[in-house]
């Protein structure tokens, strides 16, 4: 669904805050509500999806947790761009913990890197550090994302909501078995399925086509199918 959708901030604002207690960025522990029915927040209707990532922002940033991108928080272009990019990170089928993992091999590469030379090359590598073009930033930059779409998920389980890009992750994660807790769900229906009808498609995201490999094989004749598209 289009990000570039225009509401006024107090409103949604206010809706927000009346739906939800005062603190969104609070973990969800224990509770198992991966499947129960949510409240999308990125209709036309209830377009709360910005204002909720906005208070995350401004929370973490008040707490002292965001560094590289607090010089950025308060202008108006940084909600968009770290809503832009959890949703790539959602249609690429990447949840926030994936996306931390993959910052932390990340940086072991650069810190192995910035090891590796002679005491001039680790000055120089010192030096690019402090560059806001740095890899070192980049990765505190990417950290930091994660952090939020961390807390923006779960926000989401806590209270309920959902988005569209969040929907389709979340139907991955299930047909892999691998939601909520590690609680596997099974999908009895799903060998019920004799046709699958696929409409209204000119490509795939990755988590689409993540989806569809899993969904496949379960379909009679599927695999035959799979075998050909590939």
């Amino acid at each position: 669904m289009s990000e570039q959708r225009v509401s006024t901030p107090s409103d949604s604002e206010g809706i927000l805050n009346s739906t939800l207690p005062p603190d969104p960025v609070a973990t969800a522990r224990g509770s198992d509500t991966a499947l129960l029915t949510r409240v999308p927040i990125d209709r036309e209707e209830l377009p709360l999806r910005k204002s909720l990532i906005s208070q995350i922002i401004k929370q973490l940033s008040a707490s002292g947790r965001l560094k590289a991108i607090k010089p950025l928080a308060n202008r108006d272009g940084c909600v968009n761009t770290i809503a832009t990019l959890i949703g790539e990170l959602q249609r690429a089928g990447k949840t926030a913990e994936e996306f931390a993992r993959a910052i932390g091999e990340r940086e072991q590469d650069l810190f192995k890197t910035q090891s590796a030379g002679a005491k001039a090359e680790t000055e120089k590598s010192e030096f690019k550090i402090q560059n806001s073009n740095s890899p070192r930033s980049q990765i505190d930059f990417d950290r930091e994302v994660a952090l939020i779409y961390q807390k923006y998920s779960e926000a989401l389980d806590l209270h309920g909501l959902t988005d569209e890009d969040a929907d389709q992750l979340l139907a991955l994660q299930i047909v892999r078995g691998d939601v909520a807790h590690n609680l596997r769900y099974s999908i009895p229906w799903l060998d019920q399925v004799e046709l699958l009808v696929l409409d209204g498609f000119f490509d795939f995201t990755p988590v689409q086509g993540e989806i569809l490999k899993y969904l496949i094989p379960r379909i009679p004749h599927g695999r035959e199918i799979l075998r050909i598209a590939e």
